[in-house]
Parts: structure tokens; C-alpha cells; sequence
């Protein structure tokens, strides 16, 4: 078998460069649409640069990829754009004792989210696909 040539190579390492870079991007405009749809934002969320949003509050990541909101208690209303469901690596979101509002976006694409809590708020509704239709395999 062939040593595969230095094309290939320099192919899929730019093809898993972009890959990663898409995602990270992804998760950049969610968080920005996320800051634009809470009134007040907390007080280091930036509404006009998704830049270091794995700094700001409650906002935990890993490889530059959100993996977790947790944001309760913190006064927060508007409501939660449709774009968080961009957030692919997203595990924990917890927004609970809050003044959120509206419908709850879809969280059917969040295939790694595990935990979601947003109990006391004042959403009146889901949209449609909500849930997952299936349940993830057991570990």
C-alpha cells in the first residue's frame, strides 16, 4: 500500500481545520444571538462581538466549542433565539429563575445536550419538535 502523498494530507488538514473553524463560527453567532435576545444581557456579554464568548458568564467551553450556559437567578428576560440550536457541543443549559419569555426554540438538533433547566420563567409555549423523537443510546 501507498504512503499516502503530501496532497492528501495537506487536504484533510485543511479540510479539519475549516471543520473546526465552521463549528466555532457556528457557536460565535449563537451567542451573539443569544446576548441580542436577553434584556438585560449580563453585564460582560457583548451584543455587537461574539469574540472570547467562552469568557463571559456562565459560559463554559471546550475547545472553543459552549458546552454549557448556566445563568439562573440572574434577572434575565426576552427570550431564547432560535440560533441556540446551532450550539452542537451544548450539555447543560440552565436558565432557571429568570423572566424569560415566549416559545421555547426546538432543541432536537442538541444531540449532546443532557441536562436543561428552565423552570421558573414565563414561557408560554414550545415550538413544534421540541423533543427528540428518539432516545440516545445508553453508555
Amino acid at each position: 500500500m501507498e504512503a499516502p502523498t503530501p496532497h492528501l494530507l495537506l487536504f484533510l488538514l485543511f479540510a479539519i481545520s475549516s471543520s473546526l473553524t465552521t463549528s466555532t463560527a457556528d457557536d460565535g453567532a449563537a451567542m451573539l444571538a443569544l446576548a441580542k435576545s436577553f434584556r438585560p444581557p449580563p453585564s460582560d456579554w457583548s451584543t455587537t462581538s461574539s469574540t472570547d464568548y467562552c469568557k463571559w458568564t456562565g459560559v463554559k467551553c471546550t475547545s472553543g466549542r459552549v458546552n454549557s450556559i448556566s445563568l439562573e437567578d440572574t434577572s434575565l428576560s426576552g427570550g431564547l433565539p432560535p440560533e441556540i440550536s446551532t450550539l452542537s457541543e451544548l450539555k447543560t443549559l440552565t436558565l432557571q429563575r429568570n423572566k424569560l419569555s415566549g416559545k421555547i426554540p426546538s432543541f432536537a438538533k442538541l444531540s449532546s445536550l443532557q441536562e436543561i433547566y428552565l423552570d421558573e420563567n414565563l414561557f408560554d409555549g414550545v415550538e413544534p419538535g421540541f423533543r427528540r423523537t428518539h432516545q440516545p443510546p445508553d453508555p
